[in-house]
């Protein structure tokens, strides 16, 4: 089911709720990532409050920034998880520095964490700016190569090019020789 961007800009309130019931989990998910990923402690809670945040972004002002997506440039999937990550990080920014991760948060949590991932320090200059943006979209963001080429507005053989590239970059300073 497509999204009336029209009727949802306008403040039509049927379709803001069947648009709040349709992206809650995308933004559910996308946050929680986010959070996951700065080692952030989130409670069901936490992620509740990031997304009534993106809500209100959207509709802040006249639904200002929701009249400013612009479907050539990407999916509103894609949109709305890059909006649900600057929210994310503006409450990380809001919270007090040092943020335990106690029994009690680990036990609010609506879902099993997942399986660790392994951070790599990748040194400065290695990977260029958009092998690097690439790699992000591709690995943090879970994009496929047709969202991240709609994203960057490139072509997706450039995507694929580029994140090869990237890979064999990151293998060769690693050590790494498996093929792709």
């Amino acid at each position: 089911m497509k999204v009336d961007l029209t009727a949802l800009r306008r403040g039509d309130g049927r379709v803001w709720k069947a648009f709040v019931d349709r992206y809650t989990g995308l933004l559910y998910t996308s946050i929680q990532r986010t959070l996951k990923s700065y080692r952030f402690a989130a409670t069901h809670d936490d992620v509740l409050d990031i997304i009534q945040n993106v809500f209100v972004r959207l509709t802040a002002n006249r639904f200002h920034l929701l009249k400013n997506y612009d479907p050539s440039r990407a999916s509103l999937s894609t949109w709305l998880t890059v909006v649900a990550h600057s929210a994310t990080i503006d409450y990380l920014r809001k919270c007090p520095p040092a943020n335990p991760l106690s029994m009690e948060k680990v036990s609010a949590l609506s879902k099993p964490p997942p399986e660790p991932r392994e951070e790599i320090d990748v040194p400065e200059g290695l990977l260029s700016p958009r092998q690097h943006l690439v790699l992000k979209l591709f690995f943090d963001y879970d994009m496929d190569v047709k969202e991240i080429a709609e994203f960057l507005d490139i072509h997706p053989q450039t995507v694929r090019s580029t994140k090869h590239k990237g890979l064999v970059k990151l293998r060769e300073y690693f050590g790494g020789n498996r093929a792709e």
